[in-house]
Order: C-alpha cells, then sequence, then structure tokens
C-alpha cells in the first residue's frame, strides 16, 4: 500500500534451508517471520525532470515471530541462517535511496534490527544489513522487465542465552547478487541469486554456499 510519501509493505516469507554436517544432510522449511514496514519518502524528485530522478526514503517496522525457532539447533556453535524464525518480537529501521536516469537507475539500502529476548531466553544479535544494486528498465509490450546486480551485505553482532554471551555467534558476509522482476499493472515477479565473496560467519565454524529467492508482490 502506498500514498504519494508513504509506503507500506507486508512480508511473510517462506524458507527452505539445507546444511551438510559430518553425521549428515539436514533440512528444514516453513514460514519464516512476517514483517511490516513503513517507509517515508523525505526527499523526492518528480518522474519528469529532465536528467535524474531520485528518492530517498526513511522508515521502520516490526517483524513477528511466526517462523518456528528451534533452541536444539544452538548447541555448541551457532549457525543464525539455519532457523526458520528468531522466535522474537524484533524492529527495524531502514534507509533506502534509489536514482534513476532514463532507463538505467541504482538503489542503495541499509536496514538495521534490533532484536529481543524469545520465549526460550534466546536472543540473537542486532544485525546490519545493506546493499547496492544497478537495474536496468525495459518494457515489451505491456511487462516490464528489470534485471539487476548489485552487492549485498550482513553484520551479525553476538547472540546470547540466559544473558550470557554465546560464544563464536557473531560474524559477517557480503554476497554479490543477480536477479530480475517482470511486473505487469499491480502484479510483479522476482527471481534472485546471490553468491558469498567474502564471510566471516562464528569465527569461520559455519560457510554459507549461496542463496535463492522467490518473491511475488501485489501492490494496493
Amino acid at each position: 500500500m502506498s500514498g504519494k510519501r508513504l509506503q507500506i509493505s507486508a512480508l511473510l516469507p517462506y524458507h527452505s534451508h539445507n546444511r551438510e554436517r559430518t553425521t549428515g544432510n539436514e533440512t528444514i522449511s516453513g514460514l519464516g517471520d512476517a514483517t511490516v514496514l513503513a517507509m517515508y519518502s523525505v526527499l523526492a524528485m518528480p518522474k519528469d525532470s529532465a536528467v535524474f530522478n531520485h528518492k530517498l526514503q526513511l522508515g521502520g517496522g516490526v517483524k513477528a515471530p511466526t517462523g518456528q525457532f528451534d533452541s536444539e539447533n544452538n548447541k555448541g556453535s551457532v549457525n543464525p541462517g539455519f532457523q526458520l524464525g528468531t522466535g522474537s518480537w524484533d524492529y527495524l529501521l531502514a534507509a533506502e535511496y534509489v536514482i534513476t536516469r532514463k532507463k538505467l537507475g541504482f538503489n542503495a539500502m541499509f536496514n538495521y534490527t534490533m532484536k529481543t529476548e524469545n520465549e526460550k531466553l534466546y536472543q540473537f544479535g542486532n544485525q546490519v544489513n545493506y546493499g547496492s544494486t544497478l537495474f536496468y528498465i525495459a518494457t515489451i509490450g505491456k511487462v516490464q522487465f528489470v534485471p539487476q546486480l548489485g552487492i549485498a551485505g550482513e553484520l551479525f553482532e553476538a547472540n546470547n542465552q540466559y544473558s550470557q554471551e554465546v560464544p563464536d555467534s557473531a560474524g559477517d558476509i557480503v554476497f554479490t547478487k543477480l536477479g530480475f522482476e517482470a511486473g505487469i499493472k499491480k502484479w510483479s515477479v522476482g527471481l534472485h541469486a546471490m553468491l558469498p565473496i567474502n564471510q566471516n560467519l562464528s569465527n569461520g565454524k559455519v560457510e554459507s554456499n549461496y542463496r535463492l529467492s522467490v518473491n511475488l508482490n501485489y501492490s494496493l
């Protein structure tokens, strides 16, 4: 849902995680944590501007614990990525800047997630997400195609259990990402792939291979 300056979005993800261990492969899948995010345009240049169009949005949101949190996964070294949800109510601050010239555009984003303790007395560390994307807008008939290329990064603070810091639970990772969006009228669908180019997760005890995501959007 969006107005002239205010944009409200809701996200309900479905996750499928796989990991390889010496004892065998493990897979978990299901709904993740639902997020509602409100963004307000504090700076916007009209679309009919002669050279560049740009927009700066600031906002915040809340993430509800709709995804399953399995504390058994957190014995020994912790893999924050191998969960469907945090099990906690988390709060987000977000910023996004977009600049376009004709059909070419650039996007930069920054999110900070503040996480709380869940019912099992486990608290994931606060998290920073950032990224930048170069995109091109092509229209074929009534369908708009938007191929994208960029980078994305994540930084994790240490987790806590029973108010004690969990060893080897902090980390960071940087991805290169490739994808596209296709839209018609109020509907759009996207496919994105992310490959790590640098990572240090759980003091090197965890290695991320790749991520694939598919998204379906509808605008009110």
